[in-house]
Order: structure tokens, then sequence, then C-alpha cells
């Protein structure tokens, strides 16, 4: 929040690009951003149900000191994350087992006639004892593999309230802050006080008020989406459709 005519301040924007289960399960990623010395490394933590184009907010962590933003772009192609690499060493392992051990069976004694047979799961032969030759025959068992992703956790969001939400056009406002620092807080009108001229919505310039006549003075109330999980605040996002700017006149 400001009360100064001038525009607030606005932080790097940097992109990153995720999978979208790593967005639904949410995910750890090291940034690189420049600095004096070469480049700094960051680590940042991409909270669970995450959306396309979203925006996750670094508190100081811009170019200037600024706050740093990112922004969450979904990689096209593949939603779903690789095979685990202990299931195909299993598979091999087994395949090659399925291969290699078979038993084998028989026949006593040698006449023209006699032939004898194995049964066993993995594979069967039959023998010719006249001429000594043996032929195989194998089937390989069918593997069938499917994964399932777990449904992702979408985590509840509010837009972020404040106490001059309340106050319309007419009413008036108390400053209990200061100058730069702001805490507006609706009051009866009278001496000192600030009158409710305009509401300008979707937006958080103060210029938006050069038009309205009397106006003294502009007050900004930047909106944020939190998102909890079980109570607990992961992550917020600026929300500009609901942030605004009070247009106001001193007592």
């Amino acid at each position: 929040m400001s009360m100064n005519p001038e525009e607030p301040r606005v932080g790097d924007v940097l992109e990153v690009e995720i999978d979208r289960w790593e967005a639904a399960r949410g995910t750890v990623k090291t940034i690189y951003l420049p600095a004096t010395s070469g480049m700094r490394e960051l680590t940042i933590r991409i909270p669970p149900g995450s959306p396309d184009n979203g925006l996750l907010r670094l508190s100081g962590q811009g170019s200037d000191g600024t706050d740093l933003f990112v922004r969450l772009r979904f990689r096209k192609g593949s939603t779903k994350p690789p095979v685990p690499g202990w299931f195909v060493a299993s598979f091999v392992a087994i395949l090659v087992g399925g291969i290699v051990v078979f038993t084998q069976s028989h026949s006593s004694s040698k006449t023209n006639s006699a032939s004898s047979s194995d049964t066993s799961t993995y594979s069967s032969y039959t023998t010719d004892t006249s001429t000594s030759t043996y032929s195989y025959s194998y089937t390989p068992p069918t593997y069938r593999y499917t994964y399932s992703p777990p449904a992702p956790v979408v985590p509840e969001t509010k837009v972020e309230s404040a106490p001059e939400d309340s106050a319309g056009i007419g009413d008036c406002l108390r400053n209990d802050g200061t100058d730069t620092s702001p805490q507006m807080v609706k009051a009866p009108c009278g001496s000192g006080t600030f009158k409710i001229l305009a509401r300008k919505t979707g937006t958080t310039l103060g210029s938006a008020c050069n038009g309205v006549a009397r106006s003294t003075h502009d007050y900004v109330v930047e909106k944020y989406t939190v998102y909890t999980r079980y109570g607990v605040e992961t992550s917020r996002i600026p929300n500009l459709l609901e942030s605004y700017v009070l247009c106001l006149r001193r007592q």
C-alpha cells in the first residue's frame, strides 16, 4: 500500500518451465540470477497445485533489491513422470530368468516312436531320438505396466481482504499509520480524515486519480490471491483484477 503519487516499483520477472505433474505435486527448482561477481544460485519451492502462467513472489530477491516474480510455464509434451529405474531393472531380471531357467525331462528308453515333453511355464520342447535333434518353442510372459498419477492436491484459495474494502464513495478513512506506511481504517468524517471521492478497480497506479476533481491523495490497495493447505499459507500471487485505488480528499 502507498499514499505517494509515484507508481510502485515492480521487481524482475523470470520465467521457469515445469511439467504439469511437477506443478500438481509441487517441486523444488534451482534458478540462476546475474550478480556482480557472476551468477547467483537461488533455490525456490513451487507449491502443489500451482497454475499455468502463475506468479511466485520472492521478496527482496530482485536485481536492485526489489521483489522477484517467477512466472510458471507448463512444458509442452509428456504430462506423466518417467518410469522408475527400479521397474526397468526388475523387468530385465525377470525376463532373463524366464529365458535361462527351465526344466527338462527325458525318456529312459530310446525307440523310434518314443518322445518326451516338458510342460514348463516358460518353455517346452519335443525330442526326436532317431536324429537326436531338439526343437524349442518359447513364449515369454506378458508384462503390463499401468501408471495412474495421484490426483493433484488443490490448495484452498482466497483473495486477501483489507479493512478499507467495506468503505464506499462518500465514506471517510482515518490514517493510523504514517504517510509512507499508511494504515487506513473506516471512521466518521471530520477534520484530518480522508473522504473517498472515487474508486478505480483493476489498477495499482496512483495516476488513476489524476482526472478526479478535488482529489488530494490516492490510496493504493494491492490485493493478493492467497493459497493455503490445511489452513497454512503456502504462497500468494498478486491479483490485479481485485486491486484498486481510492481517490481521496483531505477534510
